[in-house]
């Protein structure tokens, strides 16, 4: 054996000396010996100075160093949090993702961890990992944001990354960990609302079971074995559907579907007598629907059913008659299918209410997710998902907007809008800048604006000119016209406005009526030039009334567009339309006549004997001509519609082609 050689008995020492080391805890910084955890606050606030003054790639290297020779100090996730933005800023995103995923494994508990972890969750999501985005975004406390913009765009890019994920379970769980984390507050509510929504899209029983187990006297439980029992039902397992349903009979006789429970256990194995060629409707004759119930039997009217026999049901407003107007036209009129209401509530009481005889029902209604609720349930309804998917491409591919705001009504549509369009809009690329949003219930919409756009108005009218208090516009009208006429005096606008206009366009999801409130407010607050964008309930003269004529101008929404001159279908409805009541139909009248239309062509053309052969026929139907176009219905109940974009010009609502 070779004897050892001195120099590796020295290099050995050498090792072992280092090596049972500790690591210095002082450090040279200006030529003062300073402890690390002080060095490292040193060169950091030197980077943070170039950083503020963007210069970037001297910054760099300090927050580089940080990381590498301070790792165990406060500062050392900071500076890579700093490195992941630089890397962002000169578009290397792949660099900036795997800075923020050494950040997030090296420092679970740091300052900023739940921060960094958000970012990481964009990325993931723009590189279109959307496992990962899901994952790591359900991860973050809520109340850990406190930024209201970065939550609400947390729960849209979280929600969109599961479903394009494929992951419902997982989405389920994460909502009901959001319902916890928002209890006792006023987003408890719409928490609550997800939850249930949510439980529609779970279709493996074995999934929703271990969900209701998992969360024994606590929500969701018992919804969500009320919803096991249907889904037993819908996948015909007869004994899975009786043994959920007494579940929920014996632990909630006081919820919300107990007599739909009692209902659906009884008629389970009942078969009923069906007249192939009965139709009920259910509309609301009476209460504050009763408008839309006459346009609907408008449209309907012109439609050609022959043969046909039409049972009308006026429900109201009410759930419980719409339950048992339903009852009767199935046990009496021996209706093959039904078609209506319009309101959201009446139409989940209608779906309810038909799924236990498996009667095929139509509504109106453009609540989401309704078709799940069962496959007896569909949809002929322009929807907030199909007009936020179509106003998302409007925006961001052919207007070329890249930042937009949103002001919302406080009520479930215009959040339900605003969620959507919000998803939509920042999934392509864009950039909600400015949110706010308003009660419909109370006229201080000025209140609103003034916050969203971040305005402090200061008066600056003398006491003895506060009768001369006139609007932006008057002010500047007179101003340009007093050289010409001396009779024209000044008058004085009572606030001073500067709104921050970082933003292209703004989405309003609210009707046409309160829009051409809105619209006139934001334009005496100085926003102008910017994209007016809508919803469908735009396509209305209502837009116009007010002095908004010149502020509405150009505002655009969707549509279908039945007013087409290129469709034969829709020009034999207009020509009939005009000579039966001489005057222009609506949105809503054309969709009841396509609604009519298809049920012909089903009992026509298909001739149904049974509900379920019915059920089938519909869903057979691909590029039916109706008066917006073509119409198909696809696997999940839903009728496609084509949409238009509608254009604000002068007095009139024109259709772009």
């Amino acid at each position: 054996m070779e004897p050892t050689k001195p120099y590796n008995i020295l290099a050995f020492l050498v090792f072992v000396v280092f090596a049972c080391a500790k690591p210095p805890t002082t450090i040279l910084r200006g030529g003062v010996e300073m402890p690390v955890e002080q060095a490292a606050k040193y060169d950091y606030e030197k980077a943070e100075s170039l950083f503020v003054k963007n210069r970037l790639n001297q910054a760099f290297p300090l927050y580089q160093d940080i990381a590498n020779q301070f790792s165990a100090t406060n500062y050392a996730d900071n500076s890579l949090f700093r490195m992941a933005q630089i890397y962002q800023k000169q578009n290397q995103q792949r660099e900036a993702l795997k800075t923020l995923e050494k950040l997030v494994g090296n420092y679970p508990t740091g300052d900023i961890i739940h921060i960094a972890k958000y970012q990481l969750g964009i990325l993931y999501y723009a590189q279109k990992d959307f496992r990962s985005a899901a994952e790591i975004l359900a991860s973050i406390p809520i109340a850990e944001i406190p930024d209201q913009s970065r939550k609400f765009n947390l729960e849209s890019i979280a929600s969109d990354s599961f479903d394009k994920a494929n992951l419902p379970a997982e989405k389920l769980r994460w909502l009901i960990a959001l319902y916890d984390q928002k209890q006792g507050t006023h987003q408890q509510k719409d928490a609550g609302e997800k939850v249930v929504r949510q439980l529609d899209f779970l279709q493996d029983p074995k999934a929703l079971e271990q969900i209701v187990r998992s969360r024994v006297d606590k929500f969701p439980e018992a919804v969500a074995s009320f919803k096991l029992a249907k889904l037993y039902f819908q996948s015909g397992d007869t004994n899975g559907a009786k043994r959920w349903t007494s579940y929920y009979i014996e632990r909630f006789p006081n919820q919300d579907y107990y007599n739909e429970a009692r209902q659906l256990y009884e008629i389970l194995n009942s078969d009923f007598e069906v007249d192939p060629l009965a139709i009920g409707v259910l509309l609301p004759l009476e209460g504050p629907y009763k408008a839309y119930a006459e346009q609907i039997q408008r449209g309907l009217s012109l439609a050609p059913l022959q043969n046909i026999k039409i049972f009308v049901e006026n429900v109201g407003d009410s759930q419980q008659v719409t339950e048992q107007a339903v009852h009767r036209l199935i046990r009496e009129n021996k209706v093959i299918a039904i078609i209506g209401p319009l309101s959201s509530k009446t139409s989940q009481a209608a779906a309810n209410a038909a799924l236990p005889y498996r009667v095929p029902i139509i509504v109106w209604s453009a609540a989401e997710g309704i078709t799940s609720l069962g496959d007896n349930v569909f949809r002929n309804s322009l929807t907030k998902s199909e007009q936020s998917v179509g106003l998302g491409y409007l925006a961001y591919e052919v207007l070329h907007v890249r930042r937009a705001a949103i002001l919302y009504p406080q009520n479930a549509y215009g959040t339900e809008f605003m969620e959507m369009f919000w998803k939509e809009f920042v999934s392509r690329g864009g950039e909600v800048r400015r949110i706010g949003s308003y009660d419909p219930q109370k006229n201080n919409i000025a209140a609103s604006i003034k916050m969203l756009l971040g305005l402090k108005g200061k008066s600056r009218v003398p006491e003895e000119n506060q009768s001369e208090v006139c609007s932006l516009e008057d002010a500047r009208d007179r101003a340009k016209n007093m050289a010409s006429n001396p009779q024209i005096k000044p008058c004085h606008t009572n606030e001073r406005y500067s709104p921050v206009l970082d933003f292209e366009a703004i989405f309003i999801p609210d009707g046409a009526k309160k829009a051409g409130e809105i619209i006139p407010t934001l334009a005496y607050y100085d926003v102008k030039g910017i994209q007016l964008l809508g919803p469908n309930l735009w396509n209305s003269q209502d837009i116009f009334r007010g002095k908004n004529e010149s502020s509405i101008q150009g505002a655009m929404f969707l549509d279908g567009g039945f007013k087409s001159k290129n469709n034969p279908t829709a020009v034999a409805f207009l020509q009939r339309y005009q000579q039966a009541f001489q005057s222009e139909p609506s949105s809503l009248e054309a969709q009841a006549y396509d609604t009519a239309l298809i049920i012909s062509y089903v009992i026509s053309n298909a001739r149904p004997r049974s509900r379920s052969a019915f059920q089938k026929a519909l869903l057979n139907i691909k590029n039916f001509e109706a008066t917006i176009g073509r119409i198909s219905i696809l696997s999940n109940r839903e009728a496609q519609h084509k949409l238009t974009p509608f254009i604000v010009d002068g007095t009139v609502i024109r259709e772009l082609q």
